[in-house]
């Protein structure tokens, strides 16, 4: 029989080495830093709901967007993420549909975020609102 040693992160994914749970846990204290200047979402049903929005900061939300697909960058070399970049009006599918492809846990729950956002910066529980904002409740949560 042969022992495995096992290394498990702070967010419960485990890793065959001690190098690559670091490093996984450095992504996650990386993203979380440049999330945290977003207000926080509720955890409830109302807001995925489209009972309501947050609003948030266009430039703060901008700036945290692009250090996101910078982070991205590192990782997946694709076009999209530098035109996304570019340009604001690059719809977040775009980089969604590659980060969901490569799944690294840490960017995809970011990016799901922004996913979630639209063209006026209001935040939805779910992107759906974000793309039919006329469905949700027009409510600021966070005002």
């Amino acid at each position: 029989m042969e022992t495995i040693q096992k290394f498990k992160a702070i967010d419960g994914k485990e890793f065959k080495s001690k190098e690559d749970c670091l490093e996984h846990e450095l992504l996650i204290e990386r993203v979380d830093s440049i999330m945290s200047v977003l207000t926080e979402t509720p955890d409830d049903t109302d807001f995925g709901n489209g009972e309501g929005f947050i609003q948030h900061d266009h430039s703060i939300l901008g700036i945290a967007k692009i250090k996101i697909l910078e982070i991205c960058k590192e990782y997946i070399d694709h076009k999209w993420i530098q035109e996304t970049i570019d340009d604001e009006n690059i719809h977040p599918s775009y980089v969604g549909r590659l980060i969901d492809d490569y799944y690294i846990g840490p960017l995809n729950s970011a990016w799901h975020r922004f996913m979630c956002i639209d063209k006026d910066s209001r935040e939805w529980g779910q992107p759906y609102f974000a793309n039919n904002p006329d469905d949700g409740k027009q409510v600021c949560i966070n005002l």
